[in-house]
């Protein structure tokens, strides 16, 4: 499972540093042999389970659409087309080529957009990368802003639509106003060009009141994860343990929605043809991101607020649980419940 938190945090003079760990448990190998296979979690495809399998959906694999991931990086993979890279950025060494030597941001990548042996939800998409994460899954506030004032500034020249963030910041550390916070300024600016921006909620659940910083803008789509028991029924689904949650007096109401999280398979930064199994709200955001790629591909012409729409209105209750720690629901674009 990946967990963000706060490690620790320093004052030089007057500015705040605030170090950010991504810790990962012991990822499990995982081998397959047919070609084609789907993006599974708990052994089931995603995109069936999501309902993009359907005649309205099952076509559209975010052919034409940018997506940039603010992560550790890149790394290539037999899955990750060299092309399929368009524009990499290292914030940490300042390294030309793209590379990954922590392994959470080629995770991520697959899960959005593998195209080989394995696919991602939006195979056909492209990808921006801003490396943002050490080796150690390490960053800090200034190197987090100056990855998103990166892709403000590439977002018309690569045409990005959709900007995935799955890493965060203990949000009680944070007390500046809304309208003073440069991070969440900058979001807001990101999203008034038309980006659809999301972010994962945390791994710091099942406490409320524990949504991970910048999750908490409310110009992202906020993001907790699922746990699908195995089965492909939504009924029996809950809420991952570990999950962050908001509160019923949160301004605004966060998480916005829940997506699977539990046993996601990606790919594996050490092997150019390993895939790796993990868990986390990470994953949950990197599949609505690739939901949200499918949905621009499909309604080319729409605004980031009306795919936005879309998501939030395309969901089921998760029975088990409370607003709180669902929001609006869970990512399902088949029958309502």
């Amino acid at each position: 499972m990946v967990k963000t938190k706060l490690s620790f945090l320093t004052i030089l003079g007057t500015a705040l540093v605030f170090v950010l760990i991504v810790g990962t448990s012991a990822w499990t190998v995982f081998a397959f042999s047919k070609d084609g296979k789907e993006m599974t979690a708990q052994n089931m495809e995603i995109r069936r389970y999501l309902g993009l399998d359907q005649n309205e959906y099952k076509e559209f694999t975010g052919k034409g659409v940018t997506v940039a991931i603010l992560d550790s990086g890149i790394e290539f993979h037999n899955d990750i087309p060299r092309d399929k890279v368009v524009l990499f950025k290292d914030f940490v060494k300042g390294q030309e080529a793209p590379y990954d030597d922590y392994g959470h941001g080629t995770f991520i990548a697959g899960i959005i957009g593998a195209n080989g042996k394995l696919k991602g939800l939006a195979e056909n998409s492209k990808l921006v990368v801003a490396k943002v994460l050490d080796e150690n899954g390490k960053t800090d506030a200034k190197t987090l802003q100056k990855g998103i004032e990166w892709i403000i500034d590439n977002k018309e020249k690569q045409n990005i639509r959709v900007v995935n963030i799955s890493i965060g910041m203990d949000s009680s550390y944070f007390n500046l106003n809304v309208d003073e916070d440069p991070i969440y300024k900058d979001l807001k600016i990101l999203r008034d060009m038309g980006t659809v921006i999301i972010c994962s909620a945390g791994n710091d659940g099942p406490k409320e009141n524990t949504i991970l910083y910048p999750a908490l803008s409310q110009d992202v789509i906020t993001v907790g994860s699922v746990n699908a028991q195995r089965t492909m029924e939504h009924e029996d689904d809950t809420i991952s343990v570990t999950s962050s949650r908001g509160s019923s007096d949160l301004q605004p109401n966060k998480p916005d929605l829940v997506a699977m999280g539990v046993d996601v398979t990606s790919l594996d930064f050490r092997k150019r043809d390993g895939l790796t199994t993990d868990s986390g709200s990470s994953y949950s955001a990197a599949i609505v991101s690739g939901v949200a790629a499918v949905l621009i591909e499909k309604y080319p012409e729409n605004s980031a607020s009306s795919v936005e729409m879309i998501i939030r209105n395309s969901v089921t209750t998760v029975h088990s649980a409370e607003s709180p720690s669902q929001g609006h629901g869970e990512i399902y674009f088949a029958d309502r419940r």
